[in-house]
């Protein structure tokens, strides 16, 4: 079976016993797959969440400690960057 065919409830022998829940179905695993990084993505939902609620009092634009424009390009390459300084390091936190 291949890694991204999905098996229905009840066909779990043909995904080779293993299994995971999602949505109704049970998709077959890859066993070699790590495993995801729930903390970074909690951080990526929570810097979402920051970028909307800039977007929505009009902060979203602007440096929050500077208060200067963040530039155009800086917020194409990282739409949740919220310093100028720090938007194009690896992960967008001061070190």
């Amino acid at each position: 079976m291949a890694d991204d065919q999905v098996c229905l409830a009840g066909e779990q022998r043909a995904c080779g016993g293993r299994s995971r829940r999602g949505r109704g179905t049970i998709a077959a695993v890859d066993p070699e797959e790590p495993e995801p990084d729930l903390d970074a993505i909690g951080t990526d939902l929570a810097d979402v969440e920051i970028a909307l609620a800039r977007l929505d009092d009009g902060s979203y634009w602007v440096d929050e400690l500077t208060g200067k424009p963040l530039p155009e390009a800086t917020l194409t390459a990282r739409p949740t960057a919220r310093r100028a300084d720090i938007a194009d390091t690896a992960d967008g936190h001061p070190a």
